[in-house]
């Protein structure tokens, strides 16, 4: 019965925690192999009575088992095993899981990849190895990431929600800013390499720079090839900006002008305020020497090398965590002509405000499956692969200006499905056969980015340790396809944005509405405070190469402050029930009220004037302070 393996696992697990007889355990497992109805549930909650040690404080579970409710007992177990979940005593040791060795951990980024821009989602967009690749393992169907590109990297780093991470948004050029670092609290490359691994960290970076302490070699990785920015010309490797002003002009860098993010600032190019430089790094040494040569090639060269180094230098005997941060298919649209050439399907349509060329889009897409294949291939060729945990996402959703997310409503820079519901699937020699079976290759547990950081601990043979971290250990409920210990994300919590409206019950009793936040709590999905004007696009926008070419726009009421969405029945967030749910609402809002003293918000600085490429010959975007 596979209703009683899942209930074995999960029992073994608080078992181990609880100190039980593993014995008796074994002995109930096999008594209800032959229960059902009444006497499955019956026994279910003779062997959960057990569990006396961890029951102690779970008050959620001890009154589904007063109820004898199979349903709330169900919930209320994974519950429970979120608590003693990400490492902890009750985890399998890593030998019965993944084989004696610790394994290799390879995780591909995409950039800013829509929901509609990848072939298993999109029959027209043509990547045939990340589709093989998927098919081979495990989708993540219900998989969230984040709305910009400095919010995923924050939240992976420190296996933290991002506005528990001290972070406050997408990290500008000239910004004095990087994502906070704690000794105590070590970020996960660190705690890797302490488990033994090398590390290393390729493409964009995007997490600060002005500091030497910020870059990626002075925060746990080994090495460092690619770019210290959000975005640049994918063949010249150069980064053109301008410098931000206040929305009155001044050039006044003392006042605290982006505090909010671009939205308040202005972009001055008219007045000579653009400035541009080389951003392309080695470790921390600028290289000149590969205008000309796509970005997505160049990675994926310098991955292959640094692979194939590892192995000849360690020759199995040290693992390897690589982190592959592709900038494709970001802005700004440009991909070799031999990928254009390969896309079919697509119609030269144009995409967007800015008319994006969407056949070049598609070729930006098709040079990361090459990429993804050559990666894949040399791990096989190094004898590394069957020991590998690949792990392919998107840093967030589609831009309006290019990418796309069809049928999902949102895009960058808003926290609707099309923005944050992330590409991302697992692919290993390692994956339990069980777990690939077609009943389990599309996963529709609820996950989030900040997982990947106790799992990978996980797999690396380490814990997660002190409390404090919203990162959960994944990998039994994806390797073993079941229940996913993650029942809340908190997606945003910014009291900085300016407010919206008038409060829907006093701030002493709940939490202000007024101030911009997004929780997921199980099916539910709540929105509060300011989401117009933030760049983003709510609506629902359908790419040029389907027939009908479809642009929704969605205007928000003036004044109202609270939107509820059912995600698992409405995925395209078209209903707002929070009219008719007045007591789902006040229960979202109690829990945010609950979660708002986590949060750890510090204030985003103004560019700095002494930020400029022009000082050096050749212009180069280095750290200045």
């Amino acid at each position: 019965m596979a209703q009683c393996v899942v209930w074995c696992l999960l029992l073994a697990t608080l078992s181990a925690y609880a100190s039980s007889d593993l014995g008796t355990l074994v002995e109930y497992c096999q008594k209800l192999d032959s229960a059902d109805g009444e006497a499955y549930k019956e026994m279910v909650k003779e062997i959960l009575n057990k569990q006396k040690d961890a029951l102690k404080k779970e008050r959620t579970l001890k009154n589904a088992l007063k109820s004898g409710n199979e349903g709330k007992i169900s919930k209320a177990c994974a519950e429970l095993r979120t608590i003693y979940e990400a490492g902890k005593e009750g985890a399998e040791p890593i030998e019965k899981c993944c084989g004696k060795k610790k394994p290799n951990i390879v995780l591909i980024v995409a950039d800013t990849l829509g929901h509609n821009d990848i072939g298993y989602n999109n029959e027209k967009f043509y990547t045939p190895f990340l589709d093989s690749l998927a098919d081979s393992g495990v989708k993540l169907d219900k998989y969230y990431v984040d709305t910009v590109s400095t919010a995923f990297r924050a939240s992976l780093m420190t296996g933290r929600h991002f506005p528990n991470t001290g972070a406050m948004g997408a990290i500008y050029p000239c910004a004095n800013h990087c994502i906070p670092y704690s000794e105590t609290e070590k970020n996960l490359p660190t705690r890797l390499r302490d488990a033994g691994y090398s590390t290393y960290y390729l493409g964009k970076w995007h997490m600060g720079y002005s500091r030497e302490q910020c870059l990626p070699t002075n925060r746990g990785f080994d090495y460092f090839y690619g770019s210290y920015q959000g975005w640049g010309d994918h063949f010249t490797h150069v980064r053109k900006d301008c410098i931000k002003r206040n929305k009155a002009g001044a050039n006044d860098f003392t006042i605290d002008c982006c505090r909010w993010g671009r939205d308040y600032c202005s972009l001055d190019c008219a007045r000579g305020g653009k400035k541009e430089g080389l951003d392309l790094f080695e470790n921390t040494t600028p290289d000149y020497t590969k205008n000309g040569t796509f970005s997505t090639d160049l990675v994926t060269d310098k991955a292959k090398a640094k692979i194939e180094e590892h192995n000849a230098k360690y020759q199995g005997d040290k693992p390897l965590y690589m982190n592959l941060a592709y900038v494709n298919p970001h802005m700004p649209v440009q991909a070799p002509q031999e990928y254009i050439d390969m896309i079919t399907k697509i119609p030269d349509g144009e995409l967007g405000p800015y008319k994006m060329p969407r056949r070049t889009v598609a070729a930006m897409v098709y040079a990361l499956d090459v990429a993804v294949a050559k990666i894949v291939q040399t791990l096989k060729e190094e004898g590394m692969w069957d020991n590998t945990v690949l792990v392919f996402t998107t840093d967030k959703g589609g831009n309006k200006l290019h990418t796309n997310n069809w049928p999902l409503r949102g895009g960058k820079f808003t926290y609707f499905e099309g923005a944050i519901r992330g590409i991302g699937f697992v692919a290993s020699p390692l994956l339990q056969k069980s777990c690939c079976d077609d009943d389990c290759k599309i996963n529709k547990q609820l996950y989030h980015v900040s997982d990947w950081y106790a799992t990978f601990l996980r797999l690396a043979g380490g814990k997660i340790g002190a409390s404090g971290y919203d990162s959960h250990d994944i990998w039994d409920s994806i390797n073993r396809c079941s229940q996913s210990p993650r029942r809340e994300i908190l997606h945003s919590l910014n009291p900085t944005i300016p407010r919206k409206g008038v409060p829907m019950y006093p701030v002493n009793v709940t939490f202000d509405t007024t101030i911009r936040a997004v929780l997921r709590m199980g099916d539910y999905k709540i929105f509060t405070g300011k989401f117009e004007g933030n760049g983003g696009f709510d609506g629902w926008q359908a790419p040029p190469e389907f027939p009908k070419f479809v642009t929704t726009n969605h205007t928000m009421i003036p004044d109202k402050n609270v939107y509820l969405y059912n995600i698992a029945n409405d995925p395209l967030e078209k209903k707002d029930l929070s009219a008719s749910m007045p007591d789902k609402v006040r229960e979202m809002l109690d829990r945010l009220k609950a979660l708002q003293p986590k949060t750890r918000r510090e204030p985003y600085p103004c560019p700095d004037p002494d930020c400029d490429p022009t000082k050096y010959d050749p212009p180069v975007w280095m750290p200045w302070l």
